[in-house]
Order: structure tokens, then sequence, then C-alpha cells
């Protein structure tokens, strides 16, 4: 039979033993989720003084979640909602057009670029209205956010970039 503290030193040398394995799983979803924590606050457009456009990130759930919340005039315009899925990071996109398309991370991303391509959606009758099919983060220095979306709408797509500073 084996005693408690025999049973501990094996239980230790198993975490011991596997630790290199687990650690070597991470393909940087948590870093890059982070990186998504790290715009945590307000932001508008560039070059514009009024608040009729705010974006807004902020953390709920523990940490587990993050929130991006569209302001235009004052009332919510959309939610876009970033949480970890395991070894990816998803993106759920409540849009005003009543879809909620989802976004998987582009594991190769550039360094300073987090990409997200188009996994499914709900709520969404084919050619009906458009949805969205990518979106982009971009970090260009000089506490500026390029993002960039895709809609897609009768196959055709309808891109647009907004460069966005902290307000």
């Amino acid at each position: 039979m084996i005693g408690n503290l025999s049973k501990l030193v094996i239980l230790l040398f198993g975490v011991a033993i596997f630790q290199p394995v687990i650690a070597s799983q991470d393909n940087g979803a948590e870093a890059t989720f982070e990186k998504i924590k790290g715009l945590a606050g307000e932001w508008k457009k560039e070059g514009t003084e009024n608040d009729d456009f705010i974006i807004s990130f902020a953390d709920t759930a523990g940490g587990s979640v993050i929130l991006e919340s569209w302001l235009y005039k004052g009332r919510q315009h959309s939610l876009t909602v970033y949480h970890l899925d395991n070894d990816n990071l998803i993106v759920t996109h409540y849009c005003p057009q009543g879809n909620q398309p989802r976004l998987s991370w582009q594991k190769n991303s550039a360094e300073d670029t987090l990409a997200f391509s188009f996994k499914d959606v709900t709520n969404f009758i084919l050619d009906s209205k458009s949805r969205l099919d990518s979106l982009t983060f971009t970090w260009l220095g000089n506490g500026k956010l390029q993002r960039e979306e895709t809609y897609l709408k009768n196959g055709e797509q309808l891109p647009s970039s907004l460069i966005l500073v902290r307000k």
C-alpha cells in the first residue's frame, strides 16, 4: 500500500513531467486576449472633438470577457464580445441588423495586428442583410489604433476602416 507521502511525490513528479507539455500547447491566445484587455477605456475617431461616436472596451465576468460597445450620439449602437475558447479567441458581434456573426482569431496575425475571420452566424438569412466577415486591429504607435472590418452583402465585400485614439 502506498503511503500519503509517496502519493504526493508521485503526483508532483507527474506534474513536473507534464508541465512542459502543457506550457508548449499555449499558442498565444491568452497573450492575444490580454492585448485586447489593454484596449480598456474609451476611444474616438482620430480628428474628432465631439462625443458623437465613442467605442469603449471593458472587461466583465471576472476578466474572462471583454465588451466592445459602440455609442453613437449617446445611444448604444452595437456590442462585440471577446472571450477565450481553449486555445482560440472568439469574437461575437451583436449587430444593429439583428444578426450575430462569430469570428475566430487568426493565429498567424502579425505582431502588431490581431485578425479575426468569419466562423459562423446566427439569426441570418442568406443575402437578406449584410454580416460582419472579418475584423482586424492594428497598433499604429503614438496611441493610435486602426480598426478595420469587412461586411459581406450579396457576395460583395464592403470594407471600412477607422483610426482610433483614446478619448
